[in-house]
């Protein structure tokens, strides 16, 4: 009988960096199937390992009239507070003038985003 194999014990930054791959992937899933008929077109960048204070980039640009969009996800693994994703968001939207989200991992495994999002929205603002 060969010996039994440990079951791998992710680390807290892995656990992490897989949860940024999937809300990574989810997205760019999405948005490929909403703009692929469409005049948007888009590029999602991860960080992998940075310091920095988003997670993941998304940029949107409308063909058609050249406008850009960028929107920044700061991705936890336990929900914060209301209070400290508000505060996060507004510092982060005065510093960059970046739209900012997070991302974080709800009870039933699943990503949720606040504040609420649709990625379906993104299409909807005018570019």
């Amino acid at each position: 009988m060969p010996p039994r194999k440990k079951p791998k014990v992710l680390t807290p930054y892995q656990r992490g960096a897989a949860f940024e791959r999937r809300l990574r992937d989810q997205l760019v899933k999405e948005l490929g199937d909403l703009t692929s008929d469409t005049n948007f077109r888009f590029y999602v960048i991860k960080s992998g390992g940075s310091r920095g204070a988003l997670d993941i980039m998304v940029a949107l640009t409308n063909t058609s009239t050249g406008c850009q969009r960028v929107y920044g996800f700061q991705c936890k693994m336990d929900k914060p507070a209301y209070s400290e994703m508000d505060k996060f968001i507004a510092k982060t939207k005065h510093e960059t003038g970046i739209t900012t989200f997070f991302a974080y991992k709800g009870v039933d495994r699943s990503v949720r985003i606040y504040p609420t999002f649709r990625i379906q929205e993104l299409l909807e603002w005018k570019l």
